[in-house]
């Protein structure tokens, strides 16, 4: 997470994909460090603007990947509470069980948006995460 924003930022640009990973729970972390330190926080604040500039991500992007992210994530666990069978098939094979529930083509867009991160092998507990 520390690689997300380069220490020397004017040289050395942030590598996009540990920072699109990393994003969420530095965004998450904001209030409590701005609570606690101030300056910081509106320093972290700044930083994520240019790196979010630097790495094509806008607030808006975020935000609709996280909510689509939240819909399939409750709809995969309305499905596996109503579906014993499927249920124990999501944990032993998540990557099948989410093909087999119809889950295939959400899982594969969430995973090419950039909104599960940069992890290609990511299946069920990726979409569930928050």
């Amino acid at each position: 997470m520390l690689n997300a924003i380069p220490a020397n930022f004017a040289l050395s640009p942030p590598d996009c994909g540990t920072y699109k990973t990393y994003r969420p729970i530095l965004a998450a972390a904001i209030p409590i460090i701005t609570t606690l330190v101030p300056k910081a926080g509106a320093a972290l604040t700044f930083l994520m603007k240019l790196a979010d500039g630097v790495c094509g991500v806008s607030a808006q992007d975020d935000a609709a990947a996280g909510d689509n992210r939240r819909q399939v994530a409750s709809q995969i666990l309305d499905m596996a509470a109503a579906d014993p069978q499927w249920r124990a098939q999501l944990l032993a094979d998540p990557n099948a069980a989410l093909v087999a529930g119809g889950f295939g083509s959400e899982a594969q867009a969430l995973r090419a948006s950039g909104a599960l991160g940069d992890t290609a092998d990511c299946s069920f507990s990726c979409i569930i995460s928050t």
